[in-house]
């Protein structure tokens, strides 16, 4: 584990985690819980991982919330934990709760139509290959690509996408997702009602 602040002192950190009644535990899947894969169904959590998640989430009074842009059932099979962690996926269109309760948030008739437009534009485009459909968004993965041809792929879907977004959900634009793996296109910001 790569700590990024050395001021933080981990083994304080955890003992201090250990004595608190109540605690959650947030946490990013791909690059934090698991390396980036360009195959990404091969992105298996770091070796200690699952145990030591579930490790935490067996502790009276502990919640595990892992968010992902990853669709929830992506999620719980690479996890496979003992007991369920809250899921939010697809960039927080999808809630898992740990009793088992699922919500995908609704997409209105513009949002639908933007991701629609989005799919003809990426099967015209030939990036068929490097996208993913999930629910409330379109990701565009450039893993594995080298820079000149990752920021050609982006400038083309920046180019592309930003019009269908104008035309079809104007309060959200494209934005870039990830440390350079993915750009990923939600319709909008899903309603956390």
């Amino acid at each position: 584990m790569e700590v990024l602040n050395p001021a933080i002192d981990l083994d304080v950190f955890f003992q201090a985690f250990k004595k608190s009644r109540s605690r959650v535990l947030l946490s990013d899947y791909d690059g934090t819980l698991a390396p980036f894969k360009v195959a990404r169904d091969e992105a298996v959590p770091y070796p200690g991982v699952v145990e030591l998640l579930d490790s935490i989430i067996a502790k009276p009074g502990s919640r595990l919330v892992i968010i992902s842009g990853r669709p929830v059932q992506d999620v719980q099979n690479l996890l496979k934990l003992k007991r369920p962690p809250e899921i939010w996926g697809s960039h927080g269109w999808e809630r898992l709760k740990a009793d088992g309760f699922y919500k995908a948030f609704e997409l209105n008739e513009k949002m639908t139509r933007g991701l629609e437009e989005a799919q003809e534009w990426i099967n015209q485009s030939g990036y068929l290959d490097r996208s993913e459909f999930k629910h409330g968004c379109v990701a565009l993965h450039w893993r594995g690509v080298g820079e000149l041809e990752r920021q050609a792929i982006y400038a083309h879907a920046m180019a592309s996408w930003t019009v269908i977004t104008k035309r079809t959900e104007p309060r959200h634009r494209p934005s870039r997702v990830g440390p350079g793996h993915s750009g990923a296109w939600p319709a909008a910001a899903p309603s956390r009602t």
